[in-house]
């Protein structure tokens, strides 16, 4: 977690750093406003302190939600709600982390890869077979 803790602290310091410039391509009517003779500006525009683009932000979060009320409107809500986690007790897992005398956490993109094929399978089976075998992902 050290590596997502830095680089998510990489991400934030460009922002800040660079948040004026992040700003001025969003904010032409606060310069209208401001040609225009409005001198109390703070009611121009809404401000936003992450850029859509930064993962689980606020304005990234709201895009996503929008976006899945776009997806039920032109589709129809959907009748099942699925949550899929990863278990670091899979059996593929540990026998990878036995084989290398390694903990689950210390491989991080191994736990992806292998939650990204059983996340794939299991679209498979829905899409395709309509049919879902839990053993294959338990």
């Amino acid at each position: 977690m050290d590596s997502y803790t830095a680089i998510e602290s990489n991400r934030f310091s460009y922002i800040k750093l660079n948040h004026s410039s992040l700003r001025a391509d969003n904010y032409n009517s606060l310069q209208k406003a401001s040609e225009e003779g409005n001198s109390d500006l703070k009611d121009q525009g809404l401000a936003c302190y992450l850029p859509a683009t930064f993962t689980g932000g606020p304005t990234y979060m709201r895009n996503m939600y929008l976006d899945g009320m776009a997806l039920c409107k032109h589709f129809g809500f959907p009748d099942y709600f699925i949550i899929f986690t990863c278990n670091s007790k899979w059996p593929e897992l540990i026998r990878f982390c036995g084989e290398q005398n390694l903990s689950a956490d210390d491989r991080p993109e191994i736990i992806c890869k292998i939650f990204k094929m059983k996340l794939d399978y299991l679209m498979l089976d829905l899409t395709k077979k309509k049919t879902i075998r839990e053993d294959k992902y338990m």
